[in-house]
């Protein structure tokens, strides 16, 4: 099994407050999604080019998972220490997509079943509790795993 998630780190509450002075916070009434563009600090906080960033809680902040590839389970994967299981399964609450080439699309249960969500490449949502799957279920603390789309859109 190839693992692609990786480690945890708390965004810090300067990060925090430099992507709302940004306009960047996509808790606006329309609960649009971010850009690279519009939020700066977002996607520093997600350095790592290529991969997928998780969090914990919304707006981007909490524990902090990423990832590059297809999981096909997040149970597997430690983090969330606030979670009831204690891994990302049913855990995140925002993202940040830092991928240049290819969509993520978020599923409701293991193995790419249930309802799907599609984040384009350098997009991310902050607050998880406004958006639902394509099967109208709650998106927040409901992602249990991933896959990738073969180009940049949903």
């Amino acid at each position: 099994m190839n693992r692609t998630f990786f480690g945890r780190a708390a965004i810090t509450a300067a990060a925090t407050a430099a992507l709302l002075a940004s306009g960047g916070a996509a808790a606006s009434a329309q609960a649009s999604p971010t850009t690279a563009s519009a939020a700066p600090a977002v996607a520093n906080h997600c350095n790592k080019l290529g991969k997928v960033c998780i969090w914990q809680n919304v707006g981007f902040t909490g524990d902090k998972g990423h990832f590059s590839g297809a999981n096909l389970d997040w149970s597997t994967f430690s983090g969330g220490t606030d979670c009831a299981t204690g891994n990302w399964n049913n855990c995140a609450s925002s993202i940040f997509n830092n991928k240049t080439e290819r969509a993520v699309i978020l599923w409701e249960t293991i193995n790419k079943k249930g309802g799907k969500f599609c984040v384009a490449t350098m997009t991310g949502y902050s607050d998880f509790v406004k958006h639902h799957f394509d099967n109208s279920h709650h998106l927040n603390d409901a992602v249990s795993s991933d896959s990738l789309e073969s180009g940049p859109n949903c």
